[in-house]
Formats: structure tokens, C-alpha cells, sequence
């Protein structure tokens, strides 16, 4: 029964890791001292400017994402109590 507990644990974590990156794309999104970089033959800086542009245009999107997790927490918490429920009562 354990188990059941430590799943819904890790559920939680990831669901802040996902709230954290949120909150790190919203702050990235809204630097807009950009500097003058050459981007030739450097990946890593066109993938950063490619991410920063993406995250400019869904930034309206980006509320959207904490309501999101409340209802699939509060989906995977129901899942939790039932599954302790039935292991409990042995259904």
C-alpha cells in the first residue's frame, strides 16, 4: 500500500517541476533586453531565441497551465483515495 502513497508523492513533484517551469518560460519570455548575438554555428543560441520567441507568443496560454494542474491533481488525489480505499477495505 505503500507504493500508492509514494506514487501520488512523485505526482506532486512532477506537477512542480512543470509549475516551475512555467514561472521560469513567463520570466524568460518577458526579457526583452535581447543582446546582439551572431547566431551562426551555434545551436544552443537558436534553440534559446526559438524558445524565447514560442514562449512571447503562448504567453497568454501560460494561465491557463496552474488551472490545468489543479484539476488533474485533484483527478490523480480521487484516484489515490479509491485506490487506498479499495486496497483498505479489500473490494
Amino acid at each position: 500500500m505503500e507504493y500508492i502513497y509514494q506514487d501520488f508523492c512523485k505526482d506532486i513533484e512532477h506537477l512542480k517541476a512543470v509549475l516551475n517551469l512555467a514561472d521560469a518560460l513567463k520570466g524568460f519570455s518577458a526579457q526583452t533586453n535581447e543582446p546582439k548575438i551572431e547566431l551562426t554555428d551555434n545551436k544552443f543560441l537558436e534553440l534559446a531565441e526559438n524558445v524565447h520567441l514560442k514562449s512571447r507568443e503562448a504567453n497568454f496560454g501560460m494561465v491557463f497551465i496552474p488551472g490545468t494542474i489543479v484539476l488533474y491533481l485533484g483527478g490523480r488525489f480521487e484516484y489515490f483515495v479509491k485506490t487506498l480505499l479499495k486496497n483498505f477495505l479489500c473490494l
